[in-house]
């Protein structure tokens, strides 16, 4: 089993809260961490067709057979079951953790979680597996199109599954089942053609209405269905960045998969010859990169907000956050051959945000790392050792 690197951020949060609450994508591995972690609790999954109906029918009568610590897989399928967590840790207030709950739908669970559990549960992310936690597991990678086209859920790296096979499953099962469900959509053409289409527009900025008009949807129904893309995990939404360098600033957002190898399948990549000349290549990457971005600073316990910059006349950084007062500038180039223009845009920016104290990197998908006067140059296979987020 490869060690989940937010392990450690979890047994830190032992006995400060008594409900642990771990949320992210299906097939992120929420089951198998949690297991592993509190071997002792008792589990039920409200996945399970007879304990679900148990939980609707006496929700008090099942956390009675759980015991005093349990594990509650999927727990926003019976959201009800979260008014009798509460009255349970009501009943003994002191600050153990009896409860571990998971969930895949962050629509539905988080809602419930906020009214019913509110200063009783601290909120985790689990994210597929990130590189560094790969390469501790043993998985070594030589270029970064292989991870990328492969992506990061732990049954395609633990269970040696076919790549393909297993990224039709998982769209057709979980995606466009689950997300149906939720959306109450009759029309799977519709939506399948509606995935590819925000696949297509992976690291653009968003525009909703040539998006609605491709998919054939009003705007009201299109915001609702990307809003669930993004509550159950499929895709999120990088926000500009605000501060008013420039009074004529994009001030949409840009468009990300959670997982490249869901992208790569949507937008029918299946090689690595297919990727080096995909029109997408370097969106791909510049997904990937802030993918693991966002899963180092997660697992570390201190996530700050990412951006993206980009004024109108085209001068763009790919991704800033800032950490200590230091704002971190970063662009992501696919290009295994460090070129001079890698750096233009963070030179303009540096410019434009003149008293800001910036710190740049070029991550590119090249073996080798360079240090400029400005800019530190990091491949793709060391951006969790020479990009520090948090």
């Amino acid at each position: 089993m490869i060690y989940r690197e937010i392990s450690g951020r979890i047994r830190q949060l032992l006995g400060t809260m008594p409900v642990l609450t771990i949320t992210g994508p299906r097939q992120s591995g929420k089951t198998t961490l949690c297991r592993s972690l509190f071997p002792e609790y008792s589990y039920c999954n409200l996945e399970n067709p007879q304990t679900m109906d148990q939980a609707l029918a006496d929700p008090a009568g099942l956390m009675r057979s759980l015991g005093r610590f349990a594990i509650i897989d999927e727990v926003q399928r019976v959201p009800r079951l979260l008014s009798f967590i509460q009255v349970e840790v009501d009943r003994e207030p002191e600050r153990e953790t009896r409860y571990v709950l998971t969930g895949s739908a962050n629509l539905l669970l988080m809602s419930e979680v906020s009214q019913t559990l509110a200063g009783r549960t601290a909120v985790l992310l689990l994210h597929p597996f990130s590189l560094s936690e790969l390469e501790k597991g043993g998985q070594v990678f030589d270029r970064w199109e292989h991870i990328a086209l492969t992506g990061s859920y732990p049954p395609v790296h633990d269970r040696k599954v076919n790549v393909q096979e297993w990224m039709n499953s998982y769209v057709q099962t979980y995606v466009e089942r689950d997300v149906r469900a939720i959306l109450n959509v009759r029309e799977l053409t519709q939506f399948r053609t509606f995935l590819r289409l925000c696949a297509g527009r992976a690291g653009q900025v968003l525009n909703m209405v040539s998006l609605g008009s491709d998919a054939g949807l009003d705007q009201k129904t299109l915001r609702h269905w990307l809003s669930v893309l993004e509550a159950t995990h499929i895709v999120y939404r990088l926000p500009p960045y605000f501060e008013n360098f420039s009074k004529r600033l994009v001030k949409a957002p840009k468009l990300y998969f959670v997982d490249t190898g869901v992208l790569c399948h949507l937008l029918e990549i299946s090689s690595v010859t297919g990727l080096e000349t995909h029109y997408a290549r370097g969106a791909v990457f510049e997904n990937f990169c802030i993918n693991e971005l966002r899963k180092n600073a997660e697992n570390a316990g201190v996530p700050p907000q990412f951006y993206f910059w980009r004024d109108h006349n085209g001068h763009e950084v790919d991704c800033l956050f800032e950490n200590a007062g230091v704002l971190h500038c970063l662009e992501m180039k696919s290009g295994r051959t460090i070129n001079e223009r890698f750096f233009d845009e963070l030179s303009f920016f540096r410019q434009t945000a003149a008293g800001r104290t910036v710190r740049s990197y070029v991550m590119y998908g090249g073996d080798e790392g360079q240090q400029r006067t400005a800019v530190s140059v990091v491949p793709w296979n060391r951006m969790h050792k020479d990009c520090i987020v948090a």
